[in-house]
């Protein structure tokens, strides 16, 4: 534009109008791209998990422009890409347990069903939808990646290689995140009774595997009111066991395979080989709080039901990427950028019915040094 007729605008009060209509349809062609980025990174997840997603991807989006965008550690594009990678990986999780985002701040509210006895003879229950207050804590995870061989990648091999590099980055998150999930499950799990097998033959030591696991299913329905326990979570030997027992159970594949590098649904347990008459839904892990023990096999029994609120854990992501730095590598001297994570978490006890605890049970079955039965 022309200064004299730019000089006449502004006399005439024009000019900042103009700058302000220009600030305002930049503003609406960015949110616009913005909302229509968000909506092909998630494209491709399930009808109840995409407002899950979309909670989660905004708060992401919110911490680049008011964070990553000063700083320049990673493009919006990219940032986006890793943050739909985690959120992918973590969906494994909500079936075990219930996922909450926390909305445009670190403090909010996640809501669970909870029973409670209506009067005091314990004849008349009433449930309700309880809420409680979460404030988003932050965690430095052991990820990190070095800006330099990125950028080397890109330039030697093309953006495929990157692409897997952000892949592989946003794998190790989500497994960190997972492994802390299964860590406080299994804590939460120790505070009852744990049912020990041990000393029998190895038939009858497998048929008593499966027996503990149903009366701890049925614990869980009693404490709860809820319902049975309807998944386990165990290691890959104690899948292999489950696989092999002679006791009419087995476990049938899922055409929906689900993993991460922590947690993986590997199909469900049924006595007549139909979905219909599944019992337990059947994940492995190698996370260290079912593995710690070379001696014994573990098994997590658990109850989650529909929603995110029928369970005795709630994660609520805030912002699952966070990226800070650069700092410098004491061995390459490369500079490096650091991987955080905002959460909160939510359990809940003091009530007759239905504590976290109760939610969750652990059976241990005694193996020898070897590993065998």
């Amino acid at each position: 534009m022309n200064n004299d007729y730019w000089i006449e605008f502004n006399f005439l009060g024009i000019g900042p109008k103009v700058v302000d209509i220009r600030q305002r349809k930049h503003k609406e062609e960015q949110d616009t791209y913005d909302k229509d980025l968000i909506t092909i990174l998630i494209s491709h997840l399930s009808d109840t998990e995409k407002p899950i997603a979309q909670h989660i991807m905004e708060n992401q989006l919110q911490y680049f422009y008011i964070d990553c965008n000063q700083n320049n550690v990673l493009p919006k594009e990219k940032l986006l890409k890793l943050t739909a990678n985690v959120i992918t990986d973590l969906m494994v999780i909500r079936e075990i347990i219930g996922i909450q985002p926390l909305p445009k701040s670190p403090v909010g509210l996640v809501y669970s069903l909870q029973l409670k006895y209506e009067s005091d003879d314990k004849q008349r229950m009433l449930l309700e939808v309880i809420s409680q207050a979460v404030q988003a804590g932050t965690r430095k995870l052991q990820s990190c990646f070095n800006i330099e061989a990125m950028e080397d990648l890109k330039v030697q091999f093309g953006g495929d290689l990157e692409q897997e590099l952000l892949l592989i980055i946003g794998a190790e998150i989500s497994s960190e995140i997972c492994n802390e999930v299964m860590y406080d499950l299994v804590k939460l799990a120790s505070d009852n009774e744990i049912h020990h097998v041990s000393s029998m033959a190895i038939g009858d030591k497998v048929q008593s595997l499966i027996l503990s696991v149903n009366s701890q299913a049925n614990n869980i329905a009693r404490t709860t009111r809820r319902g049975v326990g309807n998944f386990i979570v165990t290691s890959p030997l104690g899948v292999a066991m489950l696989q092999s027992s002679n006791t009419g159970l087995q476990i049938v594949s899922s055409q929906k395979q689900i993993s991460t590098n922590a947690l993986t649904y590997v199909g469900y347990l049924t006595s007549c080989g139909g979905k219909e008459n599944s019992r337990y839904k059947v994940y492995c892990t190698l996370s260290n709080s079912l593995t710690d023990d070379p001696n014994k096999v573990k098994f997590l029994v658990g109850y989650k039901g529909k929603g995110e609120t029928d369970t005795g854990y709630i994660y609520s992501p805030y912002i699952t990427v966070m990226t800070k730095g650069p700092v410098v590598d004491p061995v390459t001297f490369s500079p490096m950028y650091t991987m955080m994570t905002r959460y909160g978490k939510s359990t809940r006890y003091g009530n007759d019915l239905g504590n976290s605890n109760d939610y969750y049970r652990l059976v241990e079955l005694d193996i020898d040094e070897h590993g065998n039965i």
